[in-house]
């Protein structure tokens, strides 16, 4: 049996704006489970990991949330710096 930690409390992704909650009746938490401050969604399209899609091991996940952090910025600063909107800007 797998020792998983506690669902998180809802929160919005910081990057995306996204809204994220988990039902306590997911049985199967691990690597569907989001981390907070971001969503799966981006720390999977921003962010660089040595383990694949559905890790489950949490500090691979927290690297590749730091990692997407990072290419974000990286991001929304090119963009400023050419005159652009960054990314997830809100107009």
């Amino acid at each position: 049996m797998a020792i998983y930690a506690l669902p998180p409390a809802p929160f919005d992704c910081v990057i995306c704006g996204a809204p994220q909650m988990t039902s306590p009746w997911d049985k199967h938490r691990g690597a569907s489970t989001p981390i907070p401050p971001v969503c799966n969604r981006c720390s999977h399209d921003w962010g660089k990991g040595t383990g694949g899609l559905g890790d489950l091991n949490r500090d691979r996940r927290i690297i590749r949330q730091v990692s997407a952090l990072a290419e974000v910025i990286s991001a929304t600063a090119y963009c400023k710096m050419n005159g652009h909107r960054g990314p997830y800007e809100r107009a």
